[in-house]
């Protein structure tokens, strides 16, 4: 009853949507080190958006996100060493859009904005145990980031679907002399409730 009341409430604000959301990500660290190269990583994510405003609104989001990705380093024996980044964040956009086509039974929208990503749990696997790796620790990882997103999506009916890229802006990791930040593309599926 309660939440049919909230819905009621909400219902009328112009523009209003909520719901939760799914999707699939590729997510890849960058750097500006020439010795180590960076391998693209697949994830899922999941969470809930807000929509409010017709033709232009402001859609603020929270999603857990798996992010991270494969590095190559050589060392100073001339061999390749392979190490695996996870970085399991909450991640939450502030995305202004505009709707740039809406019919009645379906609407394109472009989005962008800021995104600020915090690191719930860190993960470092070095397949090869060399003590000389650039990335030694997990405590280098740093605990909050920023990024901004942009993209396009499509309304049909009760569904939103988009796609993303995500452009980091502050550092991940920054130790060793080496900085890496994370770069994201996803496509997610939205339903909106109300």
């Amino acid at each position: 009853m309660v939440i049919g009341l909230n819905g009621i409430v909400f219902a009328q604000i112009p523009g209003f949507t909520i719901g939760p959301k799914i999707g699939f990500n590729t997510t890849k660290l960058s750097t500006d080190t020439d010795s180590i190269t960076s391998k693209l990583k697949s994830n899922f994510q999941f969470g809930a958006f807000v929509r409010l405003g017709n033709k232009l609104f402001v859609q603020p989001e929270i999603n857990y996100v798996t992010k991270g990705g494969e590095i190559s380093s050589v060392n100073k024996l001339n061999e390749t060493l392979h190490q695996k980044v996870t970085l399991k964040t909450l991640t939450i956009p502030i995305l202004i859009g505009v709707r740039v086509l809406d019919l009645k039974v379906a609407s394109i929208h472009l989005v962008a904005g800021p995104v600020a990503s915090f690191t719930l749990n860190k993960k470092l696997s070095i397949t090869d145990p060399e003590s000389n790796f650039p990335v030694t620790k997990k405590s280098d990882f740093k605990t909050a980031s920023w990024a901004i997103q942009a993209g396009a999506g499509i309304d049909v009916l009760k569904f939103t679907f988009d796609i993303r890229y995500e452009a980091g802006l502050s550092d991940v990791y920054n130790a060793s002399g080496i900085s890496l930040k994370n770069n994201l593309f996803n496509v997610s599926l939205g339903l909106k409730l109300f």
